[in-house]
């Protein structure tokens, strides 16, 4: 199962298959049935977040 903090750092790390993770995690949430309908969307937040937040860390990393 993908992590909010595994997104985090394969985007902050840019790793080649960072967007494919994410969209495998949004695709995980939203077939698992034990995650009631209406905390997908909090779910799918939580790794979107997580990825702008590995990409703000990598910018900061680069300056």
């Amino acid at each position: 199962m993908l992590t909010p903090q595994k997104i985090r750092v394969a985007f902050e790390y840019k790793k080649t298959e960072r967007y494919q993770l994410a969209y495998e995690s949004v695709v995980e949430i939203m077939r698992n049935t034990a995650i009631p309908r209406h905390k997908k969307l909090q779910s799918i937040a939580m790794m979107i977040d997580a990825a702008e937040s590995g990409m703000r860390q990598c910018e900061k990393s680069m300056r």
